[in-house]
């Protein structure tokens, strides 16, 4: 009889490198306990790697400089559990900013709204990754780009934007196909009116 730890291998590798999991993925080949054990055996092997309780990633593998094993992004981890739980999600906060460069400062935590359950997910003792339920208007945007504006500056005062900041915005918006009237009119009248000043 196949064990659960080469069933679990067999999935993994038919999924592909980078993809991320959840002991739920594997209870169809063990007892929990059976899982959790196998998990744990390729864990200490070097087989796979744990992100955080309960969330394993099969990893992509860097050879050219020999980095070997490279862990899941707290994006790749987010869109998993987005998934896993069929709710829809976007960045918030400084990390939408950073997405939208608004800053160069590479966020230590990851903060997105999510019309599903709020959380917190720790991925390695210094980082999380924060789920924040919100109104589901967030989600009616037709565009991401209008949708990771509004997240952006959701908290974040208009008139505290640098020249620079709005600069980077309106290359943006203006590289892109023009934000439609319905995702404007979904902006709060601040963020709506900055944007329809910088277009060109």
């Amino acid at each position: 009889m196949e064990s659960v730890e080469n069933k679990i291998i067999r999935k993994m590798k038919k999924c592909g490198r980078g993809s991320v999991f959840f002991v739920n993925d594997f209870l169809a080949y063990g007892t929990r306990s059976a899982v959790n054990k196998a998990l744990e055996r390729m864990v200490l092997q070097g087989t796979i790697l744990r992100a955080a309780r309960g969330i394993y990633c099969y990893p992509k593998l860097e050879k050219v400089y020999g980095l070997g094993a490279i862990p899941p992004s707290g994006e790749d981890i987010a869109a998993a559990v987005a998934k896993r739980d069929g709710a829809h999600i976007v960045p918030s906060g400084a990390f939408a900013q950073y997405q939208l460069g608004l800053t160069q400062q590479i966020p230590l935590n990851y903060h997105y709204l999510t019309d599903g359950t709020s959380r917190t997910i720790t991925i390695d003792d210094t980082r999380s990754i924060t789920f924040h339920h919100v109104s589901p208007r967030y989600f009616a945007f037709q565009t991401k780009l209008a949708q990771l504006i509004t997240t952006a500056l959701k908290d974040w005062k208009i008139e505290r934007l640098t020249d620079e900041q709005i600069q980077t915005l309106k290359t943006t918006i203006n590289n892109q196909v023009r934000i439609p009237v319905a995702d404007l009119k979904l902006m709060p009248t601040a963020t709506r009116e900055l944007i329809l000043s910088l277009y060109e």
